[in-house]
């Protein structure tokens, strides 16, 4: 149970507009460093590895749970 408390929060942080998944957007937010700059590369690996169904837009529960 405490793993399941502990991804919920850390989706919590990156669905800001609370819809259920996570956007490209949301996720490129997320990954802005101290300069206020996204490492597009990271953005890409993460978008190529995680989003299963390819809409490269948004990241569903389901398709992160198969990530990790």
């Amino acid at each position: 149970m405490e793993n399941d408390e502990h991804f919920r929060r850390a989706f919590m942080f990156f669905d800001k507009d609370v819809s259920g998944y996570i956007e490209l957007d949301e996720l490129r937010d997320a990954l802005v460093d101290e300069s206020r700059e996204t490492d597009v590369n990271a953005l890409n690996d993460i978008m190529r590895e995680v989003d299963t169904d390819k809409n490269y837009y948004k990241l569903y529960v389901s398709q992160i749970l198969h990530f990790l």
